[in-house]
């Protein structure tokens, strides 16, 4: 966990801070709810019609009962954030592409980087290997780990992942 996690903590559920791996999530402009399931389950996660194509129009939530904690990303203005839906009427994914991290379902590209690419944003481009090393591009994927919370992202070490 780093300072800015301790800094923004918000706690949610009774006042638990809980540690979990990203299962779901939520976009509303520049804020980003992940839901976050127990690490140790094993037996797998899934809400309605997780398997329908295209998962925008199709698939539901997770199910509340795999949910243990959310995060909250409150990201700058300036900085671009792609979804996986991002470029498409109809995207080819479901949430079980998500599951099998075939695609990450939310990239975050901040700084210089956002500035020089702001007019890209379709998840297909941001796919590509060479845009993939800059360390201003952070992809979240289902199964990364998190801890519950909000973070006010203002600059690039506030979204690193613990």
């Amino acid at each position: 966990m780093k300072s800015s996690d301790v800094m923004f903590l918000l706690p949610k559920e009774l006042g638990k801070f809980v540690f979990g791996k990203i299962i779901d999530f939520e976009r509303n402009g520049n804020i980003i709810r992940f839901y976050l399931g127990d690490v140790n389950n094993s037996n797998g996660y899934y809400g309605d019609d997780w398997d329908d194509v295209p998962y925008e129009h199709n698939a539901g939530k997770v199910y509340d009962e795999f949910v243990i904690g959310v995060r909250t990303y409150y990201v700058d203005y300036d900085w671009i954030i792609i979804e996986a839906k991002d470029g498409y009427n109809n995207s080819p994914y479901s949430k079980m592409d998500f599951v099998k991290r075939k695609i990450p379902c939310i990239i975050i590209i901040r700084g210089k980087t956002a500035e020089k690419y702001k007019d890209k944003n379709t998840m297909d481009f941001w796919l590509n290997e060479e845009l993939e090393k800059l360390e201003d591009v952070e992809k979240f994927y289902f199964g990364d780990f998190l801890s519950s919370g909000d973070t006010w992202c203002t600059d690039k070490n506030d979204i690193t992942l613990p």
